[in-house]
């Protein structure tokens, strides 16, 4: 610094709570954000306004039944369901609507999707245990009344006629054994003694195999409660609200996933730019660890907070510019990013204030998640974060004015592209 100038400090980052709102909106003074903005940050009104193809599959709930019924909506236990690859592999991804940081993040394989949706529990969690700790003390009134057709539950009709068969096979494995001194009479006999022991024994059997290529009923049990619990205080406040998402198979480098963070300023009413240092955030562990496990959170979540949890975790590893992908594909999908949130933005304004209420002296700068396809290397939006961390440009308090300037109002410096809006 030249001798006789003074280092400006910068200037304070407010919180949105911490503005004069009456006073912005009147047109005194500015503001570092907008008044309305939930339409581009929360996850469940996100994927009304992303241009179609560009973001995942979606569906909003707030209960576990809707959880379920959501899984069915994607598609889980569809045709490509029969693949026992596809049952495998993660496939699905649940999220709280108005969280960041990948709090309360889960994902989900086929088959753990599958188990959720046939776990039929009541809303104190406990359907499921109760219903398979009685199997194996059903009547015989109840097995007839199941082979009759009347009305039972439908899990055990489906284990009834499956241990009915086991339970003929044997009477006439034993009818073939026992020679002619026993002749017809017992052999018949003992398949009608051993059906009402057999059926029950059999059910619970089946529901033990066909729970988990790694696990027993309990596992079922343990997995779905602690689903249920995730929609249950403290975990998450009395209808909160929550998205299911189809996973997107990711394009990986090194092995590894990853996600890119876009920095998106929105200015004024409205006026775009998105900057030209996009970073790829890694994973800690190589994807194909987490591919059949849902578990696997370092495989899987890619943000800075949650890798540096990790043992093994490296910034200068993990925390890349764009360009490590090559210039060809980096330019590319630049210039996608720029054409999704345009579009994004667009859709935003078209539909009104109440989602995205933007004003001439107002300004924002968001944080925005893409992920880059397998594959097709298309730019899908994942999320847009309000008061994004700057960790991965730098440290200190100038980081942010280094970035959007002293003034976005006024002016924007030379390293931020302008988005097109229509």
């Amino acid at each position: 610094m030249p001798a006789g100038e003074t280092a400006h400090a910068a200037p304070e980052v407010k919180k949105w709570h911490d503005h004069n709102w009456d006073e912005v909106l009147a047109g005194k003074g500015t503001a570092d954000r907008y008044f309305a903005r939930s339409g581009l940050i929360r996850k469940d009104l996100l994927a009304s306004y992303a241009p179609p193809g560009r973001h995942p599959p979606t569906v909003v709930l707030r209960s576990f039944s809707e959880l379920q019924q959501a899984f069915e909506d994607l598609g889980c236990g569809g045709k490509a369901s029969t693949d026992s690859e596809t049952r495998r592999s993660v496939r699905f991804v649940l999220k709280k609507a108005h969280s960041s940081n990948a709090n309360g993040i889960r994902f989900f394989t086929e088959e753990e999707a599958l188990r959720i949706i046939d776990a039929e529990c009541d809303d104190a969690g406990k359907g499921l245990d109760e219903k398979v700790g009685s199997w194996p003390s059903r009547s015989i009134g109840e097995v007839l009344a199941a082979l009759n057709g009347k009305k039972t539950d439908a899990s055990f009709l489906r284990w009834a006629a499956v241990a009915g068969g086991l339970a003929v096979a044997s009477g006439m494995f034993v009818f073939c054994c026992s020679g002619p001194r026993l002749g017809n009479a017992r052999g018949v006999g003992t398949a009608l003694v051993a059906a009402p022991l057999l059926i029950p024994h059999a059910m619970v059997h089946q529901q033990c195999c066909s729970s988990s290529r790694n696990g027993s009923v309990a596992k079922v049990l343990e997995t779905v409660r602690e689903i249920q619990q995730l929609f249950e205080p403290p975990a998450s406040k009395e209808g909160e609200v929550w998205v299911l998402q189809r996973h997107i198979n990711p394009w990986l480098h090194c092995g590894r996933k990853f996600h890119l963070r876009v920095l998106l300023l929105c200015v004024g009413d409205l006026a775009a730019y998105v900057h030209e240092d996009v970073r790829l955030l890694l994973a800690t562990e190589p994807f194909e660890t987490g591919r059949w496990d849902s578990g696997r959170l370092h495989a899987h979540v890619t943000n800075m907070g949650v890798g540096r949890d990790h043992s093994e975790y490296s910034e200068d590893d993990q925390n890349l510019s764009l360009g490590v992908l090559g210039e060809e594909v980096a330019e590319r999908f630049l210039r996608e990013v720029i054409e999704v949130l345009g579009s994004t933005l667009s859709r935003l304004r078209e539909a009104g204030r109440r989602h995205f209420f933007t004003r001439s002296n107002c300004w924002e700068l968001f944080g925005v998640d893409f992920l880059m396809q397998a594959g097709s290397g298309r730019a899908i939006l994942l999320e847009v974060n309000p008061s994004p961390s700057l960790a991965m440009y730098g440290i200190g308090p100038s980081v942010r004015q280094d970035l959007v300037g002293p003034d976005p109002l006024s002016s924007v410096p030379a390293m931020w592209r302008k988005v097109n809006l229509t």
